[in-house]
């Protein structure tokens, strides 16, 4: 082995050609450790700035859509004892073919939905920004008879219509909520949606922003017949 060794040394002096070969070998290796400690510091920094952030505003997970959210979404409403709903109509809950549906029954859930008037300009403008067909509003109208029926049959469920222009959708449950931004191109139950916990100031101040709308679209002579009833 000794001698070995010697006649290899002796080879790599005497040879320029392989010299520069072993040079080239050693300087790849030397490059490509370099550039993996380089990478796992730069993302290290990155999961740190991301871990303050999320860790300030508490946000748990964002999912692609609210697809993918579906899952987590039935686990945090299972047992929650309020189901607020702002959107501009709902997709998950209403209509009884849907998985979520059977939660609306509980009657110690406070259900609340806070969707867009049909009948309102801000659906108008809202159709034109999306390119909708003129049935779009005809879904929304079908929604809402849906909800309707169901507020006649669940004292617990109750149904408010805003007739402004938001581009946002959220659902609201006693932990957390689960928030997506629409833009003028596309619905935001296709865009990225946000799990959100409820000790963040995202929940408690879109919260405190459903109970302002609420107190302002909810029909003034069911609050008067709920005193009545009193």
């Amino acid at each position: 082995m000794f001698y070995i060794m010697i006649e290899l040394n002796d080879l790599l002096n005497n040879n320029v050609f392989l010299q520069g070969v072993l040079s080239g070998i050693t300087a790849s290796i030397v490059l490509y450790f370099l550039g993996y400690v380089l990478k796992n510091i730069k993302k290290a920094i990155v999961n740190i700035r991301y871990f303050n952030v999320t860790s300030k505003t508490k946000i748990l997970y964002a999912y692609d859509n609210f697809e993918k959210a579906e899952k987590q979404m039935y686990k945090d409403v299972e047992n929650s004892k309020k189901i607020f709903v702002f959107a501009s109509r709902d997709n998950y809950f209403s209509e009884p073919t849907q998985k979520m549906h059977k939660f609306l029954k509980r009657d110690d859930c406070d259900v609340r939905f806070l969707v867009l008037d049909p009948t309102s300009n801000a659906i108008n403008e809202r159709t034109i920004e999306l390119r909708y067909p003129l049935s779009a509003i005809e879904q929304v109208k079908s929604s809402i008879a849906i909800i309707e029926g169901l507020q006649k049959k669940y004292s617990n469920i109750k149904l408010a219509k805003y007739n402004e222009m938001h581009r946002i959708r959220y659902y609201i449950f006693d932990e957390v909520m689960y928030l997506s931004f629409g833009l003028k191109s596309t619905i935001s139950k296709d865009t990225q949606i946000l799990r959100i916990d409820k000790e963040s100031y995202l929940y408690k101040s879109l919260n405190e922003q459903f109970d302002d709308f609420w107190e302002k679209y909810y029909p003034l002579e069911t609050k008067f017949n709920k005193t009545d009833n009193i």
